[in-house]
């Protein structure tokens, strides 16, 4: 580990790494803003330096720190690949992470049906991982596997399967969406509790937003934005990666490896599961059914609900800022698929 608070962060890192810099085509995506280079270390091996200087701000930092942590604690245990983590700095002046190359990503458009099943196999894997002391590994046979089904069939919303939200409340968030209880038998580590923007976004909707974009493609918009907010999560018991789509995931000789772990933690499997197909939609690509097929469950159904409805929640709440982001054909296909899963979410 190197110590130094140097200003000129990102230079004098890589100067006491005594790594070069390389070309390479395909880099991997940051969410957080952080500078990913390709670079030779001294021993002559390719690898990429990820750095996070302070500028970034606070957030920048704790997402790196979370990224660092699950390389130095989880990584080495963890029942899916992940880049070697070569050497690394934490200090004020930000955090930096030197890892192997890890190969290259694969268009979402070119991936195989053996592709898409080793991805299900291997999610499948991590949330049943009990990487961290003290965590269980989640009951992937149970009915729920992230989300109360709610039954579609009653005209009252607080039928079995639903929970009312209470409309005095200032943010009538579903009481599933607390962090769990640290007096609970075996509670995570509160650090580890995986970011949850789509619980925020139940939370505290931005509504304008949503009817901007959604009102003209789904029908009873506010009816299922109102639905949605009422259906109840399961507890999050999982470790997820956090930020899983393709763009984080490179592909050697056949395997895969996950990559920008500055997500992980405590979540729901469902979120994984569902943010794959969220972020291929734009591309024109429907998740085949060899995903889930390859993610075990006695109740199958129950799965692919829970996922139904992640995905669906995850379109109207979430996406609408990224709209701005894409082609107008990308747009397209993501109000078109909306429009599709709200009415097998509704039951039409």
């Amino acid at each position: 580990m190197i110590d130094s608070p140097h200003p000129r962060f990102a230079d004098e890192t890589l100067r006491a790494w005594r790594v070069t810099p390389r070309r390479a085509d395909g880099l991997l995506e940051s969410r957080s803003g952080a500078g990913v280079r390709p670079v030779t270390t001294a021993a002559g091996a390719a690898a990429y330096a990820k750095l996070v200087p302070a500028a970034l701000g606070p957030d920048a930092l704790a997402a790196a720190r979370r990224e660092l942590r699950f390389y130095r604690e989880l990584a080495p245990t963890a029942p899916v690949r992940t880049p070697a983590l070569l050497d690394h700095v934490d200090t004020a002046a930000g955090v930096a992470l030197l890892l192997a190359d890890a190969g290259r990503t694969r268009d979402v458009r070119t991936w195989t049906i053996d592709m898409w099943a080793s991805l299900g196999r291997d999610l499948a894997a991590l949330h049943t991982s009990p990487s961290t002391p003290g965590w269980i590994a989640p009951d992937l046979s149970a009915a729920d596997p992230g989300w109360a089904t709610p039954d579609v069939s009653a005209a009252d919303p607080t039928s079995p399967g639903w929970v009312a939200p209470d409309p005095s409340a200032a943010n009538p968030a579903p009481p599933s969406w607390a962090v769990p209880d640290p007096s609970a038998a075996n509670p995570a580590p509160p650090s580890w509790v995986a970011p949850d923007p789509l619980g925020a976004a139940l939370a505290a909707p931005d509504l304008a937003a949503i009817r901007a974009f959604w009102a003209e493609s789904l029908p009873g918009l506010d009816d299922l934005v109102a639905r949605l907010r009422a259906a109840a999560p399961g507890r999050p018991s999982a470790l997820i990666h956090g930020d899983c789509h393709t763009e984080n995931i490179t592909v050697v000789d056949g395997a895969l490896i996950f990559c920008d772990w500055q997500s992980a933690g405590l979540g729901r499997p469902a979120t994984d599961l569902a943010f794959v197909s969220v972020r291929a939609t734009p591309a024109g690509v429907t998740m085949p059914d060899a995903f889930l097929d390859a993610y075990p469950s006695s109740d199958p159904v129950g799965l692919r609900r829970a996922v139904l409805t992640e995905e669906l929640a995850t379109l109207v709440f979430l996406w609408p800022p990224f709209a701005a982001y894409n082609s107008q054909e990308g747009v397209a296909r993501v109000r078109a698929r909306g429009a599709s899963l709200a009415r097998r979410w509704r039951g039409r």
